[in-house]
């Protein structure tokens, strides 16, 4: 907003009371900053005092107390920002404005821009709404709309992409929220496709597939590119989360996080499934089998929390020990002797860590990392704040894996990865250094969609996976 006017307040405290206030809006606290204005007395009768108490309401979304307060105010010899911030007060109260719009020009529209900019990274953001309504046809309005919109989607992405790590049902309610104003209000089809796939998969993520394909079709209806792809990555996501069909031919084990596909033989893979990668069922189906054709069974393990199995999984999550005993545990009960792991980015580092816990023949990974990334080489703030939360959210670190391998020369590790990420090529570099390492570079063009995905297409999966079984000597030599 406009500089704020730090001169004195006239009123005994009154200085320290706007400072605290400042402090509070600047910490994000709206509700904090009005508790201290309350007691500014007569410094809220100073433009400074105004100024705070209309910014404060409007991000509080409380503005009947702020229009008590003001009750009288000559608006016409406000600044023009201020007299917008009384306006969108009266308009969020649901009471006709004492007066209309300022008269559209440069000014206006850089006014409403700012506005626009505060209400979206405000905790109620829905109080600028009514007034954007009123004003629906101005060019400086639609402008500051669609602005408000693409701030909002952007946020409520920010929101649902921590969601996995900080599992918090108040934050994912107020992502949906923010989410449902931004389609609401979206003047592009792309700030609407983006609203709109944020709701679907919040919905995922709280288990409501009716839900996600309710929002799927409605993007598929679109008539707009943005909005078909946004649906088409939403029902990806959909197959990969909905349940086998019955009759699939598996046992479920972990609260239903572990699936058995046997073949009849004493050898199994077991594939930590990557919960935001493009790994759908059929997929799944075509890999077991593969695996079928050659008697080795298949588990499948998914944390649906999207912690890649690094906390533990299923009714065990939050014990990655007690889950590892609990599956190794499994493969013994149901007679398997020899069992190799494989999964893809931070799933593929649980399945070499599984692999070496349990006495593994070796593991099949894609793009996997030899550890947690250090901060530094997480690219953007967001990734940075992501990795944080993992770190506390396990309580701990993943070991370093190509040390611990480095004691195990019989361990067979092929890592297929792709050259397009530098972050990769840091961890790449690391497990190259290991004599057992068999390192299967694919170029930038190979990680369409995710290479996961490229490697178990049919005419690829026999290369993908003959190699690395007969170098563990689960199938002879050749296929």
């Amino acid at each position: 907003m406009a500089e704020e006017d730090r001169r004195g307040t006239g009123a005994p405290g009154g200085r320290g009371r706007l400072g605290a206030a400042r402090a509070a809006l600047a910490a994000g606290d709206a509700v904090g900053a009005l508790r201290a204005l309350e007691a500014a007395g007569g410094a809220l009768d100073r433009p400074a005092g105004r100024r705070l108490l209309l910014r404060a309401a409007l991000a509080a979304g409380a503005p009947d107390a702020a229009l008590a307060r003001l009750a009288g105010l000559d608006a016409a010899a406000l600044p023009l920002p201020d007299r917008l911030r009384l306006l969108a007060l009266h308009a969020a109260a649901g009471r006709p404005a004492p007066f209309e719009p300022p008269p559209a020009g440069p000014e206006r529209a850089r006014a409403l821009a700012q506005l626009a900019r505060n209400a979206a990274a405000s905790p109620s953001p829905e109080t600028l709404a009514p007034l954007l309504d009123r004003m629906r046809g101005a060019p400086d309005a639609d402008a500051a709309r669609a602005r408000f919109a693409a701030a909002l989607a952007r946020r409520a992405e920010r929101l649902r992409f921590e969601l996995p790590i900080d599992d918090d049902p108040a934050r994912a309610a107020h992502a949906d929220r923010l989410a449902a104003l931004a389609a609401e209000h979206a003047a592009r089809p792309r700030d609407r496709a983006r609203a709109l796939l944020v709701r679907g998969l919040l919905r995922l993520h709280a288990g409501d597939l009716a839900g996600a394909q309710a929002i799927a079709d409605d993007l598929a209806a679109g008539a707009s590119p943005e909005e078909r792809e946004a649906a088409d990555r939403l029902l990806r996501r959909i197959a990969v989360r909905t349940p086998p069909a019955d009759g699939d031919g598996a046992e479920s084990f972990m609260d239903g996080s572990v699936r058995h596909y046997p073949a009849g033989g004493d050898r199994a893979l077991v594939w930590f499934l990557h919960a935001w990668s493009s790994v759908d069922r059929a997929m799944v189906a075509r890999t077991r089998d593969f695996l079928a054709g050659h008697g080795i069974a298949l588990f499948t393990v998914r944390d649906s929390r999207g912690m890649a199995g690094l906390d533990g999984w299923g009714d065990h999550a939050g014990d990655r020990a007690g889950a590892v005993r609990a599956l190794a545990g499994i493969l013994r009960a149901q007679g398997y002797r020899r069992h190799v792991a494989t999964g893809n980015s931070m799933s593929g580092s649980s399945a070499i860590w599984f692999a070496v816990e349990t006495g593994a023949l070796g593991a099949l990974v894609i793009n996997a990392f030899a550890g947690l990334p250090r901060r530094e080489e997480v690219p953007g703030r967001l990734n940075q704040r992501r990795l944080d939360r993992l770190v506390a959210r396990t309580g701990t670190d993943l070991p370093e894996l190509d040390r611990a391998l480095a004691g195990l020369p019989g361990f067979v590790l092929h890592l297929h990865h792709s050259d397009s990420s530098p972050l990769y090529r840091l961890h790449v570099d690391r497990f190259g250094a290991l004599p057992q390492a068999r390192l299967f570079a694919h170029g930038s063009g190979d990680d369409g969609g995710h290479l996961v995905a490229r490697l178990h297409t049919p005419d690829r999966l026999a290369g993908t996976y003959l190699p690395f079984l007969a170098d563990c000597g689960l199938v002879a030599a050749g296929g």
